[in-house]
C-alpha cells in the first residue's frame, strides 16, 4: 500500500509539471514494479547526448562527445575540412523524420567514415582531456547525484553512445558506468585505430550490452526515438521502463515519441524527475570504509573497483577481500583508490569488490592512466 501511495502521489506531482505519460496505469504498474523488486534486480541502460547532458546552455545548443572530441587542439585541418564536408551532406537526413532503413544505415555509413577519418591523426588522450575541460558540455543538474545514487547502490548503468567513448568515460568518471561506445586506440602520440564493433545512430540495439544477466528489470533514458531500442536485445526482461528527454515544442513530433516512451520529460536540463521516481525506493547506505595498510588487487581484478557500501563496516571490510586480495608488504609505494574509481568497460564486474589501497605497478595500463588522472584532478582541485 505504501508504494501504492507514493508512486500515486509522484503521478500526481508529475501531471502538474513538464512531464507526459503515455499510459498513466502502466507507468505506475512498471513503477511499482522496479521498486518492489529492489535495487539488486535494477539496471539502467542510457543514451549520454542530450540525455545525461545538458541540451542547450544559456540558450545555446551544446557540443555532443564527438564534437567535443573534434575540438582537440591537434587535430588537422584537412582531418577538419573533410569531417565537415561529410556532415554537411548528412545533415539533411538527420532533420528528417521516419528514415527509411537505407537512409537510416546512409546516416551511419557517413558517420563511420566520419570516424576512421581520425585514425593516424596526432593525439595523445591527455590532449582529449584537456579540450574537455575547456568546452562547456556539462551534465544536466542532478546527473551527478543520480550516478553516485546507483554506484552506491552497485546499479549498474550502461552508457550507449555513438559519441565518443573517450570523452564520455572522462566525464562520467568515477561512478562505475559501462562505456559502450567509439573509442579510439592511442599509441605514441598518435590514433592508430578504432575499436571495432562501432557504435551508430540507427544500430545501437545490435551491440551486446554489457549488461548483468541476473537482473531483469531496466529503466532506459533516451532522447531519440532510436535510442528507445537500445535494450531490445537484453534477455530475460521482466519490466523495461523507458524515460524519454523531449526538446522543444512540436506537439506531432512529441506524440511520435510517445510511441517509443513511457514518459516524457519536456525541455528538462536536470535529472531531478528521475531522482523522484526511485531515489525514494532507496535504501541509502552507509559511508564508505577504506580498507587500510598492506593490500592490493592482482592486475585481473584492478578494474572492478566499484562503490560497494552496503558491504562495508569498519570491522567487517576485509571479509569481502579475503578469497582475491592479498598481502604484500614488500611492494613499491602505495596509492589509495579514489571513492568513485572509473570501471573500465572491458574488464568484468567483482560484485564483491571494496575499495583498498593498491600498488600502482601491480594495475593494468588503462587502470593506471585512469588513477594518475583522479590524482591529478584531487591536486587540482
Amino acid at each position: 500500500m505504501e508504494v501504492k501511495q507514493k508512486i500515486d502521489s509522484l503521478v500526481k506531482m508529475f501531471l502538474l509539471s513538464n512531464v507526459v505519460l503515455k499510459d498513466e496505469e502502466d507507468f505506475k504498474n512498471k513503477l511499482s514494479t522496479i521498486v518492489t523488486d529492489g535495487v539488486d534486480n535494477l539496471q539502467f541502460v542510457a543514451d549520454f547526448d542530450d540525455t545525461l547532458t545538458k541540451h542547450t546552455v544559456n540558450g545555446k545548443k551544446t557540443f555532443n562527445s564527438f564534437e567535443i572530441f573534434c575540438k582537440t587542439k591537434t587535430l588537422s585541418q584537412s582531418f577538419l575540412d573533410r569531417g565537415t564536408e561529410l556532415f554537411v551532406n548528412m545533415k539533411p537526413l538527420l532533420n528528417k523524420h521516419d528514415l527509411t532503413k537505407e537512409e537510416q544505415q546512409q546516416v551511419d555509413d557517413v558517420l563511420e567514415k566520419i570516424i576512421a577519418l581520425i585514425v593516424g591523426e596526432k593525439v595523445n588522450i591527455e590532449d582529449v582531456y584537456e579540450c574537455v575541460d575547456q568546452v562547456n558540455t556539462p551534465l544536466k543538474d542532478g546527473c551527478r547525484e543520480t550516478l553516485s545514487l546507483l554506484a552506491s547502490h552497485r546499479v549498474p548503468i550502461i552508457i550507449v553512445s555513438a559519441g565518443s567513448g573517450d570523452v564520455i568515460n572522462y566525464l562520467v568518471r568515477g561512478y562505475g558506468a559501462r562505456v559502450v561506445a567509439n573509442f579510439y586506440i592511442f599509441d605514441e602520440g598518435r590514433i592508430t585505430a578504432y575499436v571495432r564493433p562501432w557504435v551508430g545512430l540507427y544500430n545501437k540495439n545490435q551491440r551486446a550490452l554489457p549488461v548483468d544477466d541476473d537482473r531483469h528489470n531496466i529503466v532506459l533514458l533516451g532522447d531519440h526515438t532510436w535510442d528507445s531500442k537500445m535494450a531490445d536485445n537484453v534477455p530475460n526482461v521482466k519490466t523495461i521502463l523507458k524515460v524519454g528527454f523531449f526538446y522543444g515544442n512540436d506537439e506531432m513530433k512529441m506524440r511520435r515519441y510517445l510511441e517509443h516512451y513511457d514518459v516524457l520529460l519536456l525541455n528538462d536540463e536536470s535529472t531531478d524527475k528521475i531522482n523522484d521516481m526511485f531515489s525514494w525506493g532507496f535504501a541509502y547506505p552507509e559511508p564508505l570504509v577504506v580498507v587500510e595498510e598492506g593490500y592490493s588487487l592482482p592486475p585481473e581484478n584492478c578494474c572492478a573497483l566499484i562503490a560497494g557500501a552496503n558491504d562495508i563496516g569498519t570491522g567487517e571490510s576485509l571479509k569481502s577481500l579475503s578469497t582475491w586480495s592479498s598481502r604484500s608488504p614488500s611492494a613499491p609505494a602505495q596509492r589509495k583508490v579514489p571513492y568513485r574509481h572509473n570501471l573500465i568497460t572491458d574488464h568484468p564486474v567483482n560484485k564483491q569488490t571494496t575499495l583498498v589501497k593498491y600498488y600502482i605497478n601491480e594495475l593494468c595500463a588503462r587502470c593506471k592512466e585512469s588513477v594518475l588522472m583522479e590524482d591529478r584532478d584531487s591536486k587540482m582541485a
